[in-house]
């Protein structure tokens, strides 16, 4: 995974602040696992690979709870505009 700075402006027509929070949150999350599963690869002790082991599968968990509420906001977005991209 790979992190892309928080942007104050996204490009196109992104001007929803509630869609770049989320957009930002994402890429926080990104960060942060790659951090978290950096160090439970580097991990010598096994209770710290398993400590940062498992705080990487737990900030997935939220990675992909937000991208679920992005890919709704986009399908909703489309509905609302008659879209269906094929």
């Amino acid at each position: 995974m790979n992190f892309i700075e928080p942007m104050d402006d996204f490009p196109g027509e992104i001007k929803d602040d509630a869609i770049i929070n989320i957009l930002n949150k994402i890429n926080t999350f990104i960060c942060i696992i790659d951090v978290y599963q950096g160090r439970a690869n580097d991990a010598t002790d096994p209770n710290e690979r398993e400590m940062y082991q498992t705080l990487a599968d737990w900030e997935r968990t939220h990675f992909h709870m937000l991208h679920r509420i992005d890919e709704d906001l986009k399908e909703q977005i489309w509905q609302d505009n008659h879209f269906w991209p094929f």
